[in-house]
């Protein structure tokens, strides 16, 4: 076109034209949830050892059973210990991938230096694009791909190029990476991803895996970038797996429900509207397995979910206790180090336990009931603001 009716070298459109034009094409699809899309350079990232490799497998494989072609692009893992990793122990039994998913063989292309490593796996790409119509590739993972992104310069033009050639092959790429282990646990941003930042400025998607406190096979999936819709997997509603080989040998990423990150990260309960339902129901008289029918999950999820709400109920009243214990103490004088210091001897608080203990269990209840009443308040705040009777006042 022309711009102020002169003739121009290089080509511009106006704003309603591109878009006039990008409405013509397919519109892109979801290929995992809403984290990763067609046609876009998404990464993986996370702590050595919380599951990077499996999540992505997983995510390969239900891409692959819908219909379409992925290829995976191992630099880590050798034929071994994908075996040991898919079968049983005695190596009797495996799981059947789909015949979609294919592996690429890359066992010379180790032993290459990082530039031909990477001039190779784009080799590599243009062949399964343009040959065998793939489309969609998984590359694990990009410290094999490059030895210093932590330079500014050096990851830019890495991230770049990746993006350029995915580009011109139409395709849509998931790279994995590493996250360094940090002493603090805190929680996760775009910051962690290994190497500079300038990786996460030109990518266009971007999720993560952390670790749980307190258990070791239970994880949560966090968003962190994302330009093809809202960040639904934020700070405050993160996804909670667990991670457990079927009986058909498949190690998955289990979801449970959804948490907050900072209370999973303290150690607490994550307890989901799913659960409480289900403690509900327990309370109610029944059995583990009348339960799983009714929600859909296996009996051990279901016992494991209500030994989980009773533990966080169970620590919620210690907490209330010790709580309405120590204001108690600050009422009748009694300092902390009195209390310390003198737990032999009689103290003026004593007198107040008979009757005490009946407010004190009294209040606590109460406490405890608004506080479950609380928490199921935010999780469907909604349908009980509706419910809410004239005269009472919202807890914030």
């Amino acid at each position: 076109m022309k711009i102020d009716n002169n003739e121009t070298v290089f080509d511009y459109s106006t704003m309603n034209e591109i878009i006039n034009e990008g409405m013509k094409e397919e519109k892109r699809k979801a290929l995992y949830k809403n984290l990763w899309f067609e046609k876009e350079l998404t990464i993986l990232f996370g702590e050595t050892n919380c599951g990077k490799s499996l999540l992505a497998l997983q995510i390969a494989e239900e891409i692959a059973k819908g219909g379409e072609k992925v290829m995976y692009f191992d630099y880590e893992m050798n034929m071994s210990q994908l075996c040991d990793r898919y079968s049983n122990e005695e190596r009797t039994k495996r799981y059947e991938f789909s015949e979609n998913l294919i592996r690429a063989r890359i066992d010379f292309d180790l032993e290459c230096d990082f530039k031909a490593r990477r001039e190779r796996l784009f080799m590599r790409l243009e062949e399964a694009a343009s040959k065998s119509n793939i489309k969609v590739f998984i590359v694990d993972n990009i410290t094999c791909l490059h030895p210093n992104l932590s330079d500014t310069e050096q990851a830019a033009r890495f991230t770049i190029e990746f993006r350029t050639f995915m580009n011109k092959l139409g395709a849509s790429i998931l790279l994995l990476g590493h996250s360094p282990k940090l002493q603090s646990k805190g929680v996760i941003t775009l910051d962690r991803l290994g190497g500079s930042k300038q990786i996460s400025n030109f990518i266009d998607a971007c999720f993560c895996i952390g670790k749980t406190t307190g258990e070791i096979n239970k994880v949560y999936i966090k968003q962190l970038k994302a330009r093809s819709c809202p960040i639904t997997l934020h700070e405050g509603r993160v996804l909670v797996c667990s991670i457990e080989k079927r009986d058909d040998c498949f190690i998955e990423f289990k979801e449970e429900g959804y948490a907050d990150e900072k209370k999973l990260l303290k150690g607490e309960a994550d307890i989901t509207p799913e659960k409480e339902k289900a403690h509900q129901l327990y309370k109610e008289g029944k059995s583990y397995r009348e339960i799983a029918k009714i929600i859909g999950k296996s009996d051990k999820t279901i016992k494991k979910w209500i030994e989980e709400y009773e533990e966080y109920c169970a620590k919620l009243m210690k907490k209330l206790r010790t709580n309405f214990l120590r204001w108690i103490v600050r009422k009748c004088g009694v300092r902390n180090s009195e209390m310390q210091n003198n737990t032999n001897k009689q103290s003026n608080i004593h007198f107040l336990f008979p009757f005490n203990l009946l407010i004190m269990n009294f209040v606590i209840e109460i406490q405890y009931e608004c506080t479950v009443f609380k928490l199921r308040y935010h999780q469907r705040e909604p349908q009980l603001q509706r419910n809410i009777p004239r005269g009472c006042k919202r807890i914030n």
